[in-house]
């Protein structure tokens, strides 16, 4: 039934053009530490650049698969500049933004609450989470309901 829901979702979104939602910039720049760049918010000390989060573009959370799938079919324009290489991150990279204070400047971070979000690391039937507020690191199951920020690295190498 969950898998079924997922499908659903997947496929009113790819109906409604998920692929053209709008950039996730910063709520303030902060020279030195974070600012507006590359499609989202740029982490300036790891030179990754995050997105806002799942639950703001999509209306929602979803499970670890749709979320695998959300990160790997975002699309972010910025005139006549596309970002399309955007994935799941790492639970050391999520562990890394949430100390360096990713909560705060990414919309919907949410910096306050209990809340954690998807990483793309998992192990069997459980992935990892990360709570923005604390670092907080667990392994939850992969049907849960958790929200997630996609994030990109504009020094990798093209595929």
């Amino acid at each position: 039934m969950a898998r079924m829901k997922t499908l659903l979702a997947v496929a009113c979104l790819v109906a409604m053009g998920y692929a053209n939602l709008a950039t996730a910039t910063c709520i303030i720049d902060d020279p030195g530490y974070w600012v507006s760049n590359e499609g989202g918010c740029e982490d300036v000390a790891t030179g990754l650049v995050w997105g806002d989060s799942m639950g703001a573009t999509l209306g929602g959370f979803g499970d670890w698969d749709f979320f695998l799938w959300s990160c790997s079919e975002k699309v972010v324009e910025e005139g006549t500049t596309v970002y399309d290489d955007w994935r799941a991150p790492t639970v050391n990279e999520l562990y890394q933004a949430a100390l360096n204070g990713l909560g705060y400047y990414v919309p919907h971070g949410d910096p306050l609450t209990n809340v954690h979000r998807w990483t793309g690391s998992d192990r069997g039937n459980k992935a990892w989470v990360v709570r923005l507020r604390d670092a907080d690191e667990i392994l939850i199951n992969k049907n849960s309901a958790i929200n997630g920020i996609c994030v990109r690295d504009p020094n990798a190498p093209p595929d």
